[in-house]
């Protein structure tokens, strides 16, 4: 509890390395050794200990960090690669944020998949930065099935090497994606938990521009009326060379996540668009495109405004993604639980408001 109310990463891990010394007096070996895996996290330091990988029955797991070579052959036996059209949870191309050692601590990797003998069967994403939660980047874990017919013991196995890896890592919690299949009420039999109700927003961009614009809410529609009146709405086409203007919106004005860095801006796939007001440049949408799907990644304008700047841009997101052939434009998950914030109720009215259905999801906190 102290450690979670001190904001200095070097007190925090001083804390976690107190802690250790406590538990293993007390005999607790396991867990001083995961209070120390998080202490060198917070100091940027990623543990790099070899991670016990479980067996059941005929069932094994292959952890990406022991063995990030074996790993890899071990999915090359797909016909196509897994994830590749998921934005979220994808190994692609996607957008990079600044070092997050310096805020957060450092990165650890915790990715790992269940084989029997007819090959993958279960890919688990997960990963832990500092004292954080194991999450799969800023989203709930998956269990992501790589064949049709998953064998029982599988998906209790990759339950019981998330469980594992959890304490072992020293992250008091797990956040995991319910998948309808028996997973929440595995873990609600076995642990603490707490689920919370989101959405997944999308477009499908099978249908024209004109049928698609009919459903964005009434006033997302005037104000992009507004936007193209008022504004001159461009892409840019190296969105690296505008890397000091993002980063100027992001300081001082109003943004959604964190900054990136000019390298991640300049990969392929990555997409920026601007307006301007006048001479001033108001507002930035920056998205990525993963597989078949153009993903919004950022959006930043300049503070003090109450003009509808971004709304524009948004528009033009979603008609550039289907001009190139994208499948789908994805806005990533929504928080509707009124517990998450102001914030983030405000980010996903704002949204929701570009797409007349959401996918209902449930997030469940567990402590293992």
């Amino acid at each position: 509890m102290v450690a979670g109310l001190t904001a200095s990463l070097a007190e925090r891990a001083d804390l976690f390395d107190q802690m250790a010394v406590f538990l293993e007096r007390a005999g607790a070996h396991d867990r001083a050794q995961a209070r120390s895996r998080v202490a060198k996290r917070l100091r940027g330091h990623a543990a790099g200990d070899r991670i016990l990988e479980l067996e059941s029955g005929e069932a094994w797991v292959l952890c990406r960090a022991n063995d990030p070579r074996v790993f890899a052959e071990s999915l090359a036996v797909l016909p196509r690669p897994p994830l590749i059209d998921d934005p979220i949870r994808g190994d692609g191309p996607v957008l990079a944020v600044l070092d997050v050692r310096e805020v957060f601590g450092a990165l650890e990797d915790f990715t790992f998949v269940v084989m029997t003998e007819a090959g993958p069967q279960i890919l688990v994403k997960c990963e832990v930065t500092g004292d954080g939660i194991l999450m799969c980047g800023e989203w709930a874990v998956q269990l992501t099935r790589l064949q049709q017919s998953i064998p029982d013991g599988a998906v209790e196995l990759a339950l019981k090497q998330l469980a594992h890896v959890t304490r072992w890592s020293g992250a008091a919690r797990v956040w995991l994606e319910d998948d309808q299949c028996g997973i929440t009420r595995y873990w609600a039999s076995h642990y603490p938990h707490h689920a919370q109700q989101l959405a997944y927003c999308e477009i499908d961009l099978a249908q024209p521009m004109n049928i698609l614009r009919r459903r964005y809410r009434e006033t997302h529609r005037q104000r992009v009326a507004w936007g193209r009146k008022h504004l001159r709405v461009e892409k840019v086409a190296d969105p690296a060379s505008l890397y000091a203007e993002f980063c100027h919106l992001y300081r001082t004005g109003t943004h959604l996540v964190p900054m990136f860095t000019p390298q991640s801006l300049a990969q392929d796939g990555v997409h920026m668009f601007a307006a301007w007001d006048g001479d001033v440049l108001a507002a930035m949408v920056v998205t990525s495109d993963y597989g078949k799907t153009s993903y919004y990644a950022a959006g930043a304008r300049m503070g003090g405004s109450k003009k509808p700047l971004t709304h524009v841009l948004i528009d033009a997101a979603i008609e550039d993604a289907q001009a190139r052939g994208m499948a789908h434009f994805s806005f990533g998950v929504l928080h509707l639980d009124a517990g998450a914030g102001e914030k983030m109720m405000g980010i996903a009215d704002f949204k929701r408001g570009f797409v007349d259905h959401l996918r209902p999801l449930c997030w469940v906190t567990v402590w293992p």
